[in-house]
């Protein structure tokens, strides 16, 4: 997974304070619903979270401006 583990749990804490909706957080793009991440966009990849599991569900094209790529995915999910 291209997620460090800081940013992974950056990311988690900062979701409890988001409302619904898609984010981006040093180059990943995350998906808030209910103030818990649902999914997890970086590098190219799309990982759903389940539980303490985060499992690759998706790719795309991996590019510079990846994570607004992600975050426009995310978005119509």
């Amino acid at each position: 997974m291209g997620i460090k583990i800081d940013v992974h749990n950056e990311i988690l804490k900062k979701a409890k304070i988001k409302k619904d909706g898609c984010y981006r957080h040093k180059g990943i793009a995350y998906r808030v619903l209910n103030s818990h991440v649902t999914h997890f966009g970086s590098f190219g990849e799309i990982y759903e979270c389940f539980g303490s599991f985060t499992v690759l569900v998706g790719k795309y094209e991996y590019s510079i401006n990846s994570d607004e790529i992600a975050q426009k995915i995310l978005k119509k999910i």
